[in-house]
């Protein structure tokens, strides 16, 4: 009773607000002041008060406490029927409890899926969201990727900050998840954004492009995936076409036609910067992972500038992957920012 301070809660909002931690806590304070007030003596009930911090109910992997060095993210709440309170600002149909879920994109080999899903098919995107009450945000998900970028009417032109490419130079290190050729990364390869810096975890390949320009895919994209100390995404997107003259070579293993295969080659180099293009303007927007179970809340880097890759390179990723790529997302608003 001697807190000089409220007492600080966190809890779900209700789709009406008798559903709401707020709500309830008031409910508690109220029982709590007529128990004060109907016994003997004088008591001191200073201390008593309540500082209550609702987050979205149906958010979904959302920060909801970030302090000192803690992170506490959201997961989904049931909806519910309290006390002839019907929740009727949601679907009746509640939704199954989604659990949370790592990405794929954080395994350094191949990964056991929720449900398994592909880029064609019954597994199709089209699917996606339909194959696991994990994947729901592949349907319903208002800030998806990838999207297609219209520069003439939807970028906003913003003082963005530089970007400083801090990777290091390693050993190769690669492997054939089912979806992609990913290259895992050591640490000690850093992204920086202005005052936040991101671990490099693995790049990998999708073949045409995902991101369109102006409505026309690449032939293939590039994502560089990093995560920073506080878990959160930044994927750099860089666009690849294929040109005789000038390109560059992927550090690719030739001989990871199997999924599941790995490979380390020790006396085979690279740096990650050897793939990024000098010209370090980019287009930025909010999104999502482009794959299963397409989290959102992805800070979505795609440079402006393409490279050029060996069209023997990109033959071998489209052997090797066939078309791995998801169709482009409404922007719901959203806007696209481009550096100066």
């Amino acid at each position: 009773m001697n807190r000089l301070v409220p007492l600080r809660i966190w809890g779900p909002s209700g789709s009406v607000p008798e559903l709401g931690t707020k709500y309830c806590m008031e409910k508690m304070q109220e029982m709590y002041k007529w128990d004060i007030g109907t016994r003997s003596g004088v008591i001191d009930f200073r201390g008593g008060a309540l500082e209550v911090n609702e987050f979205p109910f149906d958010g979904i992997n959302e920060i909801i406490y970030d302090e000192n060095g803690v992170v506490i993210r959201s997961l989904l709440t049931i909806p519910l029927t309290v006390a002839g309170v019907q929740d009727n600002a949601r679907p009746t149909k509640p939704r199954e409890k989604v659990q949370s879920v790592r990405h794929h994109y954080f395994s350094t080999g191949t990964h056991k899926h929720e449900a398994e899903w592909s880029y064609a098919g019954k597994h199709g995107p089209d699917f996606w969201g339909t194959l696991s009450p994990s994947y729901h945000l592949a349907t319903d998900g208002q800030k998806q990727s990838p999207i297609d970028i219209r520069t003439d009417d939807e970028v906003v032109d913003e003082d963005l900050p530089p970007l400083m490419f801090l990777y290091r130079t390693e050993q190769l290190s690669v492997v054939n998840n089912g979806h992609t050729i990913q290259h895992n990364e050591q640490p000690g390869s850093f992204l920086q954004v202005g005052d936040k810096v991101y671990t490099l975890e693995q790049f990998h390949a999708h073949v045409p492009s995902e991101h369109t320009i102006n409505g026309k895919h690449a032939d293939m994209e590039i994502h560089f995936v990093h995560k920073s100390p506080k878990g959160q995404v930044a994927v750099v997107a860089v666009l690849a076409n294929a040109d005789t003259e000038k390109s560059i070579s992927l550090p690719v293993h030739m001989r990871l036609p199997q999924i599941g295969d790995a490979a380390v080659e020790p006396n085979r180099s690279r740096n990650p910067t050897d793939f990024i293009p000098k010209d370090h303007h980019y287009f930025t927007y909010s999104g999502s992972f482009t794959t299963p179970p397409c989290t959102e809340g992805v800070r979505w880097i795609v440079m402006t500038s393409p490279i050029q890759i060996a069209p023997s390179t990109l033959a071998h990723f489209r052997q090797t992957l066939g078309r791995n790529v998801r169709p482009v997302q409404p922007l719901h608003g959203r806007q696209v920012a481009i550096s100066r």
